[in-house]
């Protein structure tokens, strides 16, 4: 009996060792909060008052958007109180945020919905191009 032999496609599974891990969210959280601590206090708290109220789930994309801008709102309301604001700021502050609230109203009446997605990766890849 003469031996066959047989041709057999190369494995497509990656050896172990091949797979490059992404980091898990412990660690980013971790790295991010020793960025902002090594900004100092304000940052820091600013960076810590944002992430705890921002813990409670969005339940549509839209409450998605509206939560960011709540948080974002309360940041800046922060930052310019603990630098002394006036009246002026704080009714600018409340202004602007109405106004970009209404904005995204008016496209969401328009069929616009942001994918929180969508949303995060344009605003990460924003920040991370100016930090070149």
């Amino acid at each position: 009996m003469e031996a066959e032999i047989i041709t057999v496609p190369a494995s497509q599974i990656m050896p172990v060792s091949g797979y490059v891990a992404p980091p898990s969210y412990g660690r980013v959280k971790e790295e991010i909060e020793a960025f902002f601590f090594s900004k100092g206090a304000l940052a820091y708290k600013i960076y810590k008052n944002a992430y705890t109220s921002s813990l409670a789930d969005s339940a549509s994309p839209d409450a998605f958007v509206d939560d960011f801008f709540t948080a974002l709102e309360n940041s800046i309301r922060q930052q310019v109180r603990e630098k002394g604001s006036n009246a002026e700021q704080s009714i600018a502050i409340k202004e602007a945020f109405t106004m970009l609230r209404s904005t995204f109203a008016l496209l969401r009446n328009a069929g616009v919905h942001f994918d929180p997605l969508t949303f995060y990766g344009t605003l990460v890849a924003f920040v991370l191009s100016k930090f070149k």
